[in-house]
């Protein structure tokens, strides 16, 4: 099974999301690295999973009874850049053919996400660019031999990272961008919804977003 390894970039390095587990609890929450430490962010994640307010729950299924808990290996204090990773992180916990990737083994590919998520499935530019592609610096020395990708909303964001000196091994998502706000999410038969990004040559694979395949090795 192909492993992807998701990374939320924030102003103090990228947070890997490390595991998405479905638990019979009142409301879906955020943890710190598989502890017991609630992160301040969780009760905006449950408005994010939630029908109603939010778009997990309808577009990957409700189970009555059923919440999320989602694992970082750091803390993310505030906003909602995490959104877009999170949607992904979700996307392949649903995938029976694609592994969400944690612990120390390495992955096939490695997304580095950033973007705000609306309630049609558009992606939204988020702040502080600059910042967090200057954190990916943390991350490399753990990904040597990595296929790496960096998605960012479209326009000035996009703007922002193609105009910066990147780490060597981090390629840029080149989002399409039908719609003013960024990329594009379609809804597929069965009502799942997924991200498209990038032009769509034979050189893209869609599941569930587009990125330029690669292979990954240890280091």
């Amino acid at each position: 099974m192909k492993s992807i390894a998701v990374y939320i970039a924030t102003t103090g390095g990228p947070v890997q999301i490390e595991r998405v587990t479905p638990e019979r609890a009142p409301q879906s929450l955020i943890c710190l690295g598989r502890s017991s430490t609630i992160l301040p962010i969780s009760g905006d994640y449950d408005d994010f999973v939630r029908p109603g307010s939010g778009i997990i729950e309808r577009e990957f299924g409700t189970h009555e009874g059923i919440s999320y808990r989602l694992d970082l290996s750091g803390a993310i204090g505030s906003g909602q850049s995490w959104q877009l990773g999170v949607f992904l992180a979700h996307a392949l916990a649903t995938s029976g053919d694609t592994a969400l990737m944690s612990g120390d083994a390495a992955p096939d590919e490695v997304v580095i996400v950033t973007g705000r998520v609306d309630f049609d499935l558009k992606v939204d530019a988020v702040d502080h660019i600059p910042e967090k592609l200057a954190g990916l610096a943390q991350l490399m020395p753990n990904l040597e031999g990595c296929a790496i990708t960096l998605i960012v909303p479209a326009g000035e964001n996009h703007a922002l990272a193609a105009g910066s000196s990147l780490p060597d091994g981090v390629r840029l998502g080149l989002p399409a961008a039908p719609l003013a706000c960024g990329c594009r999410m379609i809804r597929p038969p069965r009502g799942r919804a997924r991200l498209q990004i990038g032009a769509g040559d034979g050189l893209w694979r869609r599941w569930p977003f587009l990125w330029q395949p690669g292979p990954c090795s240890p280091s």
